[in-house]
């Protein structure tokens, strides 16, 4: 039979090979040897407002033993310890977004295909999930020493913590130095965040958890902010790394369709840089020493602070301090 030349040219069928955004291969300058490890062997305490785990990117990390609610009305920081580890910590929408479900996505997604979800920066890492949430939409600093307590008594490599609290809680000095003591003591690399915002004591004037010159602080670098340019060595003063504020892949689990592209937040990026530290870590098969990870790692990004760079880049890239 002859063909009909006005009939339409055949369909070719795409097979995608990827995750709709693979946050492992997409941020520059991280050397393969760290992301062939996927963070594989790395233990995680990853501190937020609980996550989804039954959603098909973070089902796989639903593991005995690995979930804690330290919101409970009876919580109990031994009993956790020596029994706990299968609390409920199903994420609560808070501000139209699963905050610690869209955070953790970004750390350790792994999606159950290969054409629709996100692949986090390491998923292969071990989590140990902590909802410090409360059920009214806000975080106190006891409920993030009580996740560190519990953390330290997992042997995990990182803790990362990307929500900032909003009142005092139960909490005193001389408690959380003598964690933050014990974390020094183990080499854990503590992840913490920036707030996401164009006030520029923010910036200068570092919240709890990250305030402490143990984190490593990660975040987005604001537009409004950095558009006049100001002097960096002012601004950065307690930030070890930030990104650009980029359109990314986020999971926003509300919606039938949950994967759309929006804007990286400090929340996201911190999540990225704790999982970039699971790499190097799974790499060198050790926990190094906070100052010589944090060399390790500007080594690999091998980018100063650029402010135009921040303001154009089209995929995640980090920037140290000069």
């Amino acid at each position: 039979m002859q063909e009909n030349p006005n009939a339409p040219p055949p369909i070719q069928l795409v097979s995608f090979q990827m995750a709709i955004f693979n946050w492992n291969t997409i941020i520059p300058n991280i050397p393969d040897t760290w992301r062939q490890t996927e963070g594989k062997g790395i233990r995680i305490a990853f501190l937020d407002s609980g996550a989804n785990l039954d959603t098909p990117t973070l089902k796989h990390l639903k593991l005995p033993g690995h979930q804690f609610n330290v919101t409970l009305p009876d919580f109990d920081i031994q009993k956790s310890i020596s029994s706990g580890g299968n609390d409920n910590v199903t994420d609560q929408q808070s501000f139209g977004i699963f905050h610690g479900t869209s955070c953790l996505s970004v750390l350790a997604g792994k999606p159950e295909n290969a054409t629709t979800g996100i692949k986090g920066v390491a998923p292969q890492a071990e989590i140990f999930v902590f909802r410090i949430m409360e059920s009214d939409i806000t975080f106190s600093k006891g409920h993030i020493l009580d996740a560190i307590e519990i953390a330290l008594s997992k042997n995990v490599d990182i803790i990362v913590c990307s929500v900032l609290p909003s009142f005092e809680g139960s909490y005193t000095d001389g408690r959380r130095d003598d964690l933050y003591a014990k974390i020094k003591e183990k080499n854990i690399a503590l992840v913490t965040t920036v707030t996401n915002t164009t006030r520029l004591n923010v910036l200068t004037n570092m919240l709890f958890p990250s305030n402490h010159p143990l984190s490593i602080v990660g975040g987005v670098a604001q537009v409004p902010i950095l558009a006049p340019k100001p002097d960096v060595n002012i601004l950065f003063h307690d930030i070890s790394f930030l990104t650009s504020p980029v359109t990314v892949g986020g999971l926003k689990d509300k919606d039938a369709n949950p994967y759309q592209m929006m804007p990286c937040s400090s929340s996201q990026a911190t999540a990225a840089l704790a999982g970039i530290i699971a790499l190097a870590m799974s790499q060198m098969q050790q926990r190094p020493e906070r100052s010589d990870l944090i060399a390790a790692l500007k080594t690999a990004f091998h980018s100063t602070y650029d402010p135009t760079a921040m303001m154009t880049q089209k995929t995640p890239g980090y920037f140290s301090k000069a």
